[in-house]
C-alpha cells in the first residue's frame, strides 16, 4: 500500500522517439529535443508556487528524466535523487517500433517479446513509491 502523501508527477519532455512516434520503454534511452528540454523550463518556475511546497525531486535513470528533473528544479533548487527502479515499463523487442504496431498489443496486454511482465512491472513502480 502506498502511504498517503502528496507528491507532484512530471513527464519527462519531448523526445526524439516521441517525435517519431516510435516506441521508448525503460529499456531504450531517447534524448530530448529542444522542444523537451523548453518544456521542462518553462514549468520550473511553476515549482516554486506549489502548495504544499516540494522537498525533493526524485527521477529515472534515464537520461531524458534527469535532464527533465534537472530543468524543472532549475530554479528550486531542491535535492535530486536518481531511483533505480523508477522507469517506464521496459518494451524489449517493441522498442524502436511505430506506436501504431505498439499500442494495440499493450491495449490488449500482450506481452512483450524480451520486455518486461506487466506483473513485474506494477510491482517496481509499486515499490518504488513506496
Amino acid at each position: 500500500m502506498i502511504p498517503a502523501k502528496d507528491f507532484y508527477l512530471i513527464r519527462h519532455g519531448e523526445t526524439v522517439d516521441n517525435r517519431a512516434h516510435i516506441a521508448a520503454g525503460g529499456d531504450r534511452d531517447s534524448m530530448l529535443t529542444d522542444k523537451g528540454k523548453n518544456q521542462a523550463l518553462r514549468i520550473a518556475p511553476a515549482i516554486g508556487k506549489l502548495s504544499p511546497a516540494p522537498q525533493k525531486v526524485f527521477h529515472s535513470p534515464m537520461t531524458r528524466t534527469r535532464e527533465t528533473a534537472q530543468n524543472v528544479n532549475s530554479m528550486a533548487n531542491l535535492d535530486m535523487i536518481e531511483h533505480p527502479e523508477m522507469y517506464e515499463h521496459k518494451l524489449g523487442d517493441w522498442n524502436g517500433l511505430g506506436w501504431d504496431e505498439v499500442l494495440p498489443n499493450l491495449e490488449n496486454k500482450v506481452p512483450a517479446p524480451n520486455g518486461e511482465k506487466e506483473e513485474h512491472f506494477v510491482k517496481r513502480v509499486q515499490g518504488a513509491m513506496e
